[in-house]
């Protein structure tokens, strides 16, 4: 069982009692078998699927990680969390921390500053999809379905492996791989709702229900249809939307995105109804002996049959830019722009991920303990971070950033730390870079934390530089962020200090691991301009494992 207990604190910003959560987490393998094949996947105290947080806006969230893994270290990142105030807290390794190693405890402490939907993953190695990932749900109650839903029903989607993603992921990242297939990604063996199949939800006639959405996945994009239910979308990523009724119109969902939507019941419980998900088959084409579709039920009357059977004979979508965000903000104002060209490319015959022609390389030290290093003439030279594709930007810059997917694959691109609003996404791939001047866009653009970019397309997003810290920016496929289709971005790290904290369970995971946790990308601290020593290259050992100290060849 999960020790819990709650201390009732008196939150003076929203002068109402909040409330501090604490949980005492053990990692640890288990069996499952969520799709009837069984498998060691990653435990929460000895459960799976991992728990679902449900806490309060203004709420304080304290989890203490204990990592008895015993083959792996680990690190947990709260998808969505802008982490206001506590950068330290991000949960991304080799970024914000270092992992936690095997036998090791690392103390998660932050306030739940927004409100909506969002979920929490391991951010090392490739791990989540081995069953590290839950939804965290932070109510609001000026949240604008208030008064107006009957209950609240989240539903995680996913693909699912049967290998373990270790061996997937050396077999990705190597030579023979690249050579026998330009290193295309593993394919999932399955698709899950809630972390199993077949699952039956239960609804009760002339009722509004809340569907919370989360896509947990490793991989795969899907498309979710409620037979016979039409749906009202009320928040996509964390933020509010006015009320767009889809009607006929289908709902797509990539990688790390969430959606909200309102669905009312049928008036009397003569029929259960499926929800069916089906994957994306832009990003992959459909292969013999293997189903990416999943089905649950809305059921109405458990002892009535399940139904079979659904089809779709007509795929229309909308259009995200159609919404319109609650808080109706205008186009932010930007004062700079950033052009990144992205793409996957081979480099020393292994399949990489690229921003402006470079793949991400991890750091010696983690990049926000760099920032903590040095004096602000320091911290702002992108240099002292490495090779990790560092853009150093000022407080107060609102950021025009345009992404060119120079891939012939689809990414979703997620930003930590940040919302962003979306101003131009073409409908259509093979549309080719962004010209440089924008089209009609919304008076009211939408906002949200991950963006699908289409092939050979692009996108233009803005955000304003006000949450001083170091957020990765990447795709959120696991197979591209380990293989270095990421940017970092180190926002006013003159600020950091005043700011982010390294508590001792971060410094005793670094000593444990181990990991330098003072200095630059190198580790060295005298002369922060001297990367001697610092990863500069992507190879694989004989034994499957990746290393990153060779002549850099591109």
């Amino acid at each position: 069982m999960f020790l819990f207990f709650t201390l009732l604190v008196l939150h003076s910003a929203l002068g109402a009692i909040a409330t501090t959560h604490r949980y005492d987490w053990e990692l640890s393998w288990v069996t499952a078998a969520p799709d009837g094949f069984s498998r060691p996947v990653i435990g929460v105290n000895g459960e799976f699927p991992s728990p679902t947080i449900t806490v309060m806006k203004g709420d304080r969230l304290i989890i203490k990680v204990h990592n008895e893994l015993g083959n792996q270290s680990t690190a947990v990142h709260w998808h969505g969390i802008h982490q206001r105030g506590s950068p330290e807290m991000d949960g991304a390794a080799g970024v914000t921390q270092c992992p936690i190693p095997t036998g090791a405890s690392f103390t998660y402490d932050f306030t739940l500053e927004q409100g909506g939907t969002f979920w929490y993953h391991s951010h090392y190695g490739g791990q989540y999809p081995d069953g590290l990932r839950g939804a965290l749900i932070v109510k609001d109650p000026d949240a604008p379905w208030a008064g107006r839903v009957d209950e609240e029903i989240t539903m995680t989607l996913s693909d699912w492996y049967h290998p373990r993603m270790p061996p997937l992921l050396n077999e990705y990242l190597s030579p023979e791989r690249y050579q026998a297939n330009d290193g295309h990604e593993h394919f999932p063996s399955s698709a899950l709702i809630n972390d199993r199949q077949g699952d039956r939800i239960q609804v009760r006639p002339n009722k509004t229900y809340l569907f919370r959405i989360i896509n947990i996945a490793n991989f795969l994009s899907f498309t979710i249809l409620f037979d016979q239910h039409p749906f009202t979308v009320v928040e996509i990523d964390g933020i509010y939307m006015e009320d767009f009724h889809a009607r006929e119109r289908l709902s797509r969902l990539a990688v790390g995105q969430r959606i909200s939507v309102l669905v009312r019941t049928k008036p009397v419980a003569s029929y259960n109804f499926e929800i069916l998900s089906f994957s994306d088959v832009s990003l992959v084409s459909p292969t013999e002996g293997l189903s990416w579709n999943s089905t649950a039920y809305l059921t109405y009357d458990g002892s009535r049959p399940t139904p079979t059977g659904l089809s779709i004979a007509d795929l229309r979508y909308y259009d995200e830019l159609e919404l319109v965000p609650l808080s109706r903000e205008a186009p932010f104002k930007p004062n700079k722009q950033i052009v990144l060209q992205t793409s996957m490319e081979g480099i020393n015959s292994v399949i990489r991920g690229t921003v402006d022609g470079k793949t991400y390389l991890p750091p010696k030290v983690p990049s926000l303990y760099t920032a903590l290093s040095f004096d602000s003439d320091v911290t702002r030279n992108p240099r002292i971070y490495g090779h990790t594709n560092p853009i150093v930007i000022r407080l107060g810059d609102v950021v025009q950033m345009v992404i060119n997917n120079n891939h012939d694959h689809p990414h979703p691109w997620h930003l930590h730390g940040h919302t962003f609003q979306v101003l131009e996404r073409p409908l259509d791939s093979n549309t080719g870079p962004f010209s440089g001047t924008l089209g009609p866009i919304s008076a009211t653009p939408i906002q949200r934390d991950t963006v699908v970019i289409l092939p050979e397309s692009y996108v233009v997003i803005r955000f304003k530089a006000d949450n001083p810290g170091v957020w990765l920016l990447h795709c959120h496929i696991e197979w591209h962020i380990e293989g270095g289709m990421t940017a970092t971005i180190v926002e006013a790290p003159d600020e950091l200090p005043d700011i982010a904290q390294l508590h001792p369970s971060h410094i005793n995971a670094c000593k444990q691991y181990p990991m330098d946790y003072i200095g630059n990308a190198a580790g060295k601290v005298d002369n922060p301009l001297n990367l001697t020593g610092v990863h500069e290259c992507v190879v694989q050992g004989s034994d499957g494992s990746v290393s990153y100290r060779c002549s850099l060849t591109y």
